[in-house]
């Protein structure tokens, strides 16, 4: 058994001298190659991770401006309704207050035509009563008749009176 056993420790030996000689730098050499692509693969990976995130954030921050071009276009959007409203509104009250001062002066030319027209006919009325007076004798019967004839004319058309 020691003849054996001695045999096979030194063939272990020998395939261990083989292995450690030929073997070995070739396994280590492939899993320093993995090791080395794992390790490449991870740096881009790391790099992906940094590129998105700054694409992200490029993102985000052209969204937030975009955002803020829209608050401001809204804004500015609204103050122009908004004067435009008062202009309107400014326009619609001075138009009305024109048509007001026109309606106004029409009615106010229309009495003052209605009132020469009333003194007309009422110096019209006394100029025929005076006449009337003066052609006729004047006794207090008279005088009262041509009172009355002359206060019935006053609600009458200046064709009805003659």
């Amino acid at each position: 058994m020691n003849a054996e056993f001695l045999a096979e420790f030194v063939t272990f030996l020998v395939m261990l001298a083989l292995i450690v000689v030929y073997g070995w730098p070739r396994i280590r050499k492939v899993a320093q190659a993995e090791q080395d692509k794992i390790t490449a693969q991870l740096a881009e990976a790391e790099k992906s991770k940094l590129e998105i995130a700054a694409s992200l954030a490029e993102s985000q921050k052209q969204l937030d401006e975009a955002k803020g071009r829209a608050e401001e276009i809204i804004v500015r959007a609204r103050k122009a309704a908004e004067e435009e409203g008062a202009e309107i509104r400014a326009r619609g009250q001075a138009e009305s207050a024109a048509f007001l001062v026109a309606a106004k002066s029409q009615m106010d030319s229309e009495r003052d035509r209605a009132i020469n027209e009333l003194r007309r006919e009422f110096g019209d009325l006394v100029v025929d009563a005076a006449g009337k007076a003066l052609s006729s004798a004047l006794t207090e019967k008279g005088h009262a008749h041509l009172v009355e004839e002359t206060v019935a004319k006053i609600g009458t058309s200046p064709a009805e009176r003659n």
